[in-house]
């Protein structure tokens, strides 16, 4: 696998919404070619959209029966793998794994910081005008 460019810095902590969640995504994938695919944002945004809500809580159950039917997923070890490359590329945390199907994971959505620095940094975001 390709390395990852991640990018976490240090500063202010960005406020948790759909916009900047989104938004950090994308640049990761600008960043980062060939690496994300179309599931990886569809699930992605489903999450985005869940914790949304449920009113931004910090920790929460993600049900992978549901989650696979929004998606389109219907391999469980695709929905698996996408899942944990969302955790390694530092976008989600499990906190507590399900023991069996009937037990969602419990997740929590991250966000990284200094979004607006990285999308004036990025090459790909120069093109729009998202700050003014």
């Amino acid at each position: 696998m390709s390395k990852i460019n991640n990018y976490s810095g240090n500063g202010s902590r960005q406020e948790k919404n759909g916009y900047n969640l989104s938004r950090q995504i994308f640049i990761f994938s600008a960043n980062n070619p060939g690496l994300v695919k179309p599931k990886h944002i569809a699930l992605y945004f489903w999450i985005v959209e869940l914790n949304n809500r449920l009113r931004w809580k910090d920790v929460f159950g993600l049900p992978t029966m549901e989650s696979m039917k929004m998606i389109g997923i219907k391999d469980r070890r695709s929905y698996r793998q996408t899942l944990t490359d969302l955790e390694e590329w530092g976008f989600i945390q499990k906190i507590e794994k399900s023991t069996n199907q009937y037990i969602a994971n419990k997740i929590s959505l991250l966000i990284k910081e200094n979004v607006k620095e990285l999308c004036d940094k990025n090459q790909y975001s120069n093109r729009y005008d998202y700050w003014n």
